[in-house]
């Protein structure tokens, strides 16, 4: 796996992340195959922002 691909994974994952919910990247290393994660959505929902900032 190239490190062009492995850098795009990895800024999907951070700008996908749902900071709000504090959750953290995680990278799963399984032998055939990399795994990230996170607590985002693709498209997150709407939110308001007061309701996003817990006011």
């Amino acid at each position: 796996m190239s490190g062009r691909i492995l850098r795009e994974a990895l800024r999907n994952c951070v700008a996908h992340q749902d900071y709000v919910l504090g959750g953290k990247i995680n990278l799963v290393e399984p032998p055939d195959r990399l795994v990230f994660s996170n607590l985002g959505q693709f498209i997150p929902e709407p939110r308001p922002l007061a309701a996003a900032l817990h006011l």
